[in-house]
């Protein structure tokens, strides 16, 4: 799940940044998982840097009051060193400020929305393609970094993982389903319906007693023993991605 914080002490401007986070993430296609949090100050930002929330990325007003956006940006930098700060602003004039905090991008708001998107789609795939957001995988012809959102489900036979991804490849390994399941099944989209299977959530399409139907039309089987845990997981991830998005 792409996160992502807005903070502009206009309500106007935000509003509209929320209009475009909004066409952005349609944009991006039905798949896409994405956490949107508004802030009209750095202070409360900072505030809730602090608590503990974590983005992946901040669009971020340069000029606000007490606290504008290039010294919220430097509390940010003490607690947080990796999240993409994208600077929003009326002029070019703190562009060479925006270095000091190791700003992702610098733009005007009179910008086209491409621009804006641009930035939004290069900041995304750092974060998806950083060490955290990829299993490393030991297949027969080499090693292969597989996006943890792209892949669908996890199918052992034998002592043979299949990796079946959403679009529809396939990558193999050799290992038992335990080894793999301290990295997935510690993520909150997979879970394990059956001894031999771990799914991604964001690709099942429906549940029924005996099975899941994933997006691509194939059948993971789920066990008498899981459903009930099966069930409850699926419907609390599926209520709470759609609070997050909403």
């Amino acid at each position: 799940m792409l996160r992502i914080a807005l903070c502009d002490d206009d309500r106007e401007d935000l509003g509209r940044l929320e209009r475009d986070i909004g066409a952005f993430r349609t944009a991006l296609g039905p798949e896409a998982e994405l956490a949107l949090r508004c802030f009209t100050s750095g202070t409360d930002l900072i505030c809730a840097i602090n608590r503990g929330e974590r983005f992946d990325i901040i669009l971020l007003d340069v000029v606000m009051p007490l606290c504008d956006g290039i010294e919220t940006a430097r509390e940010i930098r003490l607690a947080d060193k990796a999240v993409r700060i994208i600077f929003l602003s009326a002029s070019a004039e703190f562009a060479l400020d925006s270095y000091d905090v190791k700003a992702f991008s610098y733009l005007l708001k009179s910008g086209p929305r491409e621009k804006l998107f641009l930035a939004l789609r290069e900041a995304a795939g750092e974060v998806e393609s950083a060490p955290g957001h990829c299993a490393l995988v030991k297949t027969k012809t080499g090693l292969v970094r597989l996006q943890y959102h792209a892949i669908a489900y996890l199918e052992v036979v034998g002592k043979t993982i299949t990796f079946t991804m959403s679009g529809g490849e396939k990558y193999e390994m050799y290992g038992t389903l335990s080894d793999a399941e301290e990295a997935f099944l510690a993520r909150e989209r997979f879970l394990k319906p059956h001894r031999s299977y771990i799914v991604n959530m964001d690709c099942v399409r429906r549940l029924s007693e005996r099975e899941l139907t994933m997006a691509d039309g194939s059948r993971v089987p789920v066990s008498k023993a899981n459903y009930t845990e099966v069930k409850r997981r699926y419907i609390a991830y599926c209520f709470g991605r759609g609070a997050a998005n909403g």
